[in-house]
This record gives C-alpha cells, structure tokens and sequence, in this order.
C-alpha cells in the first residue's frame, strides 16, 4: 500500500505530533519497527523530538538496551562515591566471616561455587511465591552435582528438582552474563535449604549479603515465574499501538516521569513481601524490572530505560534517609519496624528471619541487639509499641514483642519512654542468644512502678480512652482481641513513675504466679 497515511504520536504534554509520511506506518505495529531512514526522516520534518523518538524505541523494543543500562551503573561506580563506600565495607565485613559458607552461581561455567575472594557480584531479590518452598533449591545431597559445569544448564538440575529453573532465575543469570559479570548470589541456589544451622546464620548475614553485592537485581513480579522483561524477546508488554482511525495512527501516550515512576514498586506484589524490606534497604544499586521498561536506582538518583536524560529521586525507605543523615540509632530501628510489621509473609513465623539483617546491622553497627524484636536498650522504651488497629496474636512470640502479633506497629514520633530511668530494671530469663528465633519462652523479668487498675473500667469507656486512679485521661491502644479484655481482671499498668503521669503498659496476670501478658499501651490524653 503506497497511499498518503498519517501519524499521530501523543507526548506527555498531549500535544500530538502529526506526520503526512507515504508508508510509514504501512504494517507496522510500533516505531520499533521502522527503518533508521524512515525515523530520521521524522525528525528531519520535525515531527517527532529526540527524546519521544528514544521512548518509543526503548519502551516498545522486544529486548533492554544493556548500552544504556551499562552506562546508568558505570556512569554512578565513578560520580557516585557515597554508593561505593558502603559497599567496600560490608564486603570487607562479608568475607572475614569464616562461619559463612558464601556460595555464589558462576553463570559462565553454569554452577553453584563456593564465592572466590573478594569476587564482585549480583544479587537477586523476588518474590518465589506460592509455587516456590525450601524443598526447592540448593540441599545438602546435591552440592557435589550442582557445583559441576553445566549442572544448571542441563538435565542436572532438573532431575534433582523436578523441574526446570524458573524463569526469573533463568532470566537473572543471563542478564548478569549481559552485563559483563559472572558471578550471581540467589537464595534458592545458594544456601542449603535443609540445613537449619546454615539457613539461620546465613539469615542474619542478609545486610552484608546485599549490601556487598555489586548492584541488586529487583524483579517486581508477582512471583518467580516471571521472569525479567526485556531480557528474552517475549518477555515484555508491548502495546504501543491503540488504533487507525480513517488512515490515522494512534500510539500511546508518552509517560510522564515526574508522575510515573514509582508505579512498578507502589503497586508490586515485591513491595508488599516481608522478606524484600531489607533487600532494598541493604542494597547500594538496583536495576529493577517493570513490565515495560527497566529502572536503575542507587542511593543518589533513578533513572529510567525509556528516557536515560531524566533525573529523578531514588526509591528509599524512610529509614534509609534517617540512617543517611546519622540519626539516632534507636529511631532509625523503630522506623525499620514501622515500615517492616505490615508487610505479608507466607510463614508468619518467619516475621524476625526476615529481618534479620536490619537486626543484625543494628548489633554490629550501633551496639543495640534486639531481643525477639525489640531494642531493650537504652532502658525499656523499645516495649512501648503500639498498633495501628487490632492484631492477631502470633503466639510463637512473647506478647511484649511486637513479633508476638501479625500486623502493622508503631512507636510514637513524640517518644519520651516512660521506663527509662533508674527505676526501670529488666532481665530475659532465660537468655536466649538465639535472639531471631521463634520462641515463647522468651520471659521478660523487669522490675518498675506499676498502678493496679480493673480491666472492668475498660467496658464503659468504648475502647478508645481511660481514666485511671490518678484522675488523668489516657488514649488506650489494645494490641487484640482477647479474654482479657472483657470482666473484672487484675491488670497493671508500668511506668517508671508512679503516677504514671505520660503512659505505659497495661499487662494482665496470666495465670497464677507472677506470668504477666501484655495487652496494649496507654498514653497520655
């Protein structure tokens, strides 16, 4: 067909960009599809600009453009030294850990090794979802298999896991290969699935782990089946063609940066996983894959595939800009629990092994070691947490942890603890240095002013606030649904100070003896 046809591209702004160009868009489904002589001869009519003609090339082609990808990373390894410094030290801290067994996927020789020293490479970081479990993997009885050429990249593998690689680990390692790297660290892969001691250990080592690794890769489907788009052809979404309307071609909109760039994690299954908070949080350098385009983050900046001259901010957690600017160490972990304790995990016992390397990092860097969760120094303010509504008992933790509950968790952005001073005196009995383990037995022996108060007062008072014996008005914040909040139950409420003059806890006696159950937290009106 050789007759007239025109097209209309549609930017941002939604002015439309119209061409009267013989055959351009004669069978062709996107821009992807013209020829160098056809895409010049736009811009030459000052049809299309530069930058709409680089979106459309990127965001419809079949495959990522590596160039560009290369040059977000290379162009951040040497302007960006605040990316880097971080990196070196949990790299130096990674390998003089000679408890850790490292393992890493040489993509080359198609194997599972053990890391060499100092070796630079990726990491990944997705969802496994409801297909994956730790039967899957890496397990004892397979090492000698799996660390042989080509065991990942022949029937090997397959029949020692019954199936093939999933698509999102398939799809990473050759996007590593891509990249000009070989070596790639991968949970399922990497750490042996039915060694307890192992998977514990390697657990807490998680901030070192992403932190070390050269940049993380975020794959931001809703499971490992996946994969990433643009590395194999038929991965991508590509849409861009909406219509012909009497020899007019209609092509989507060019996205605004400005508004659209926080879409492929906002909405993620990724971003709503327990176990990929910290993922982010350690690494220094991401790429992550929506399913239209490819973004690169690190610390300082984002930029996009689809349009490499914008600059826009980094994706972070709100702890990470509290740990940049050197905050309090106490406040930066709190935030950390804030924006951890909502999140989603298909084993609710897993809530602290997939914390674990915020845990570990707090030990090692500020000298805080959480106990099932809580930061029991300086003094008792990490146990005055609260909810953000009712909770589910997860009955594998003390109630005084926030670990002991499935659901969102708070502390106050006016902290001022009531169980700090020297009134205040706390033990675990017994002690547990197996501090990210599930356990009950974790019994908090504290010694602290307390007022005696009848959980009875709590009915006529419609759940919201109480007045206690001191005559002050405060908010109650009950943790959940239970018995003991119902009937005239002995409960007490502790404070450093007797008057209880800013809040507290309210904990009832749980059986006969001195057993305490914490049930929620007062403040002050």
């Amino acid at each position: 067909m050789n007759e007239s046809h025109t097209s209309v591209f549609i930017c941002a702004t939604g002015l439309p960009f119209n061409a009267a160009a013989r055959g351009l868009c004669d069978n062709c489904s996107s821009l992807a599809h013209f020829d160098t002589a056809k895409k010049e001869y736009l811009l030459k009519c000052g049809v299309l600009s530069r930058q709409v003609l680089d979106y459309y090339r990127s965001a419809w082609a079949p495959m990522a453009d590596i160039s560009i990808l290369n040059g977000f990373w290379n162009e951040c390894k040497l302007s960006h030294p605040e990316c880097q410094s971080e990196a070196q030290e949990y790299m130096s801290s990674l390998y003089r850990d000679p408890a850790l067994r490292f393992r890493v996927i040489d993509v080359v020789t198609d194997r599972v090794i053990l890391a060499p020293l100092n070796c630079r490479y990726v990491a990944l970081s997705y969802v496994w979802g409801s297909g994956s479990s730790r039967s899957r993997g890496l397990h004892r009885a397979d090492f000698v298999e799996l660390s042989t050429d080509g065991a990942l990249s022949s029937d090997t593998y397959v029949q020692l896991d019954c199936s093939s690689l999933e698509p999102t680990i398939s799809d990473a390692m050759q996007f590593v290969k891509l990249m000009g790297l070989r070596y790639l660290w991968i949970d399922q892969l990497c750490i042996v699935q039915d060694d307890p001691e192992e998977l514990l250990y390697t657990m807490k080592a998680m901030n070192k782990i992403y932190g070390a690794s050269a940049f993380t890769i975020i794959a931001s489907g809703k499971d490992a089946t996946s994969g990433l788009p643009g590395v194999n052809k038929s991965s991508r979404q590509m849409n861009p063609l909406i219509g012909s309307v009497d020899n007019i071609t209609l092509f989507h909109a060019l996205p605004d940066p400005a508004t659209e760039w926080r879409h492929p994690l906002d909405t993620s299954t990724w971003n709503t996983r327990g176990w990929t908070y910290q993922e982010l949080y350690f690494s220094q350098r991401q790429f992550i894959f929506a399913a239209d385009r490819i973004y690169y983050n690190c610390r300082k900046l984002m930029k996009m595939e689809t349009s490499p001259g914008n600059v826009l901010p980094p994706i972070k957690h709100s702890s990470q800009s509290l740990r940049d600017s050197e905050s309090d160490p106490f406040n930066q972990y709190v935030t950390q629990i804030r924006e951890y304790s909502g999140r989603s995990l298909t084993y609710p016992d897993d809530i602290l092994n997939a914390f674990s390397g915020v845990m570990s990092d707090m030990s090692e860097r500020h000298g805080i070691k959480p106990y099932h969760g809580i930061p029991l120094s300086p003094g008792g303010r990490g146990l005055e947490w609260m909810s953000e509504r009712r909770l589910q008992r997860r009955s594998t933790f003390p109630s005084w942890s926030w670990a002991g509950w499935i659901g969102p968790v708070y502390y106050s952005t006016n902290f001022q603890s009531t169980l700090d001073g020297d009134d205040f005196y706390y033990h675990i009995r017994p002690v547990d240095e197996n501090w990210g383990a599930a356990s009950s037995d974790g019994i908090l022996e504290f010694q602290a002013p307390h007022n005696h108060i009848n959980l009875q007062d709590l009915e006529s008072c419609n759940d919201s606030n109480i007045v206690l014996t001191n005559g002050l008005l405060y908010a109650l914040n009950m943790d959940g649904e239970s018995e003991w909040t119902t009937g005239s139950q002995e409960c007490l409420l502790v404070t450093t100070y007797p008057e209880a003059r800013t809040g507290g806890l309210i904990i009832v006696r749980k059986s006969s003896g001195s057993i305490y159950y914490r049930i929620g937290c007062v403040q002050e009106e």
